[in-house]
């Protein structure tokens, strides 16, 4: 063997060994973003759960119908956010006439504020339940929620 073969022989060796190493590097690699992958997704897991449990467990947006006068019935912002009101529907149905609505909708309502209808009461069919379809003012998220009137 002369030396160009011993040098041709030698970055043979070399280059071999850098490539098994290259590998095993690349092996580790790749389960430590397999560890990562399903530690992402563990805590997306348990993140979602958490706001579910946030979501069931959070005070009620509106307070129940609060009396102010003969027919005005008021309902309180507690949700701690701005809050809109896009619909506002009385129960049952045929006596949805009978509701009428301070403000045009949609309507902001603050937190601490109260969003107020007004209720008339007859002898024949009077609301007895008020849906409200609200949004919180940075979502788009519609929800709703019922409250009875008397």
């Amino acid at each position: 063997m002369d030396a160009g073969d011993v040098i041709t022989l030698g970055v043979g060796v070399v280059a071999a060994v850098i490539a098994i190493v290259s590998v095993v590097v690349a092996a580790k690699a790749n389960t430590r973003s397999d560890h990562a992958n399903r530690a992402a997704a563990e805590a997306n897991r348990i993140a979602s759960e958490a706001l579910e449990v946030q979501k069931r467990t959070a005070p009620p947006a509106w307070s129940g119908a609060q009396r102010d006068g003969k027919s005005r019935l008021s309902f309180r912002n507690e949700s701690g956010r701005t809050l809109i009101v896009v619909a506002a529907d009385a129960q049952p149905t045929e006596a949805e006439s009978m509701l009428s609505i301070y403000e045009e909708l949609p309507s902001r309502v603050e937190y601490g504020d109260t969003y107020d209808v007004q209720v008339l009461q007859t002898w024949g069919a009077s609301p007895e339940i008020l849906t409200l379809t609200w949004r919180f003012e940075d979502e788009s998220e519609t929800r709703k929620t019922e409250r009875r009137l008397f």
